[in-house]
This record gives structure tokens, C-alpha cells and sequence, in this order.
């Protein structure tokens, strides 16, 4: 089980076991796995915005054009990826 433990003033996410008493019920408003993975995934919505910025850049001159293209492809198959992802939670 994930445990978020508060360490100098920031919290840290750590595998490892509640005791007794403060195990969370399944309601319990922060559970640290959900947070763990949205964090993923807005660590590859914000990669799949940087392949975007570099498709524009690079469709910005024909000599670049092709590599920008392939930016745009890249950036939008792992859009496409993360959002199928996400709505499988």
C-alpha cells in the first residue's frame, strides 16, 4: 500500500503499511494511488504539448517541415494514448 508521510514540510509517497489505526477507509478523500497516477498523467499531457510547440516550430520552414510532422504524429499518438488510459481508471 502507498503511504504519504510528511516529511519536512512536504509530503512523500512510500510504499509501505498503516498501522491499525490509521488505515484509510474507502472513502477516504486523498488516496495516494489516484494521486500517483494523475500525476503520470499530466506528466505526458504536458509531453505531448512540447511534441506540439516542436511540430510548430518545425513546420515553421520547409527544411524542417518533415521532422515537424513527425513531432505533431508523435505528440498526438501519445495523446490519444494517455487519454484512452486515463478513462480506463
Amino acid at each position: 500500500m502507498w503511504v504519504v508521510k510528511g516529511v519536512g514540510g512536504g509530503l512523500i509517497l512510500s510504499w509501505g503499511l498503516l498501522p491499525k489505526a490509521a488505515t484509510p477507509s474507502s472513502h477516504h478523500p486523498l488516496e495516494p494511488r489516484k494521486i500517483f497516477v494523475s500525476s503520470i498523467f499530466y506528466i505526458l499531457y504536458l509531453a505531448c504539448a512540447v511534441c506540439f510547440i516542436m511540430a510548430l516550430r518545425g513546420l515553421s520552414s520547409p527544411v524542417s517541415a518533415r521532422n515537424g510532422n513527425y513531432y505533431g504524429m508523435a505528440g498526438m499518438a501519445l495523446a490519444v494514448a494517455t487519454t484512452r488510459c486515463s478513462c480506463r481508471r
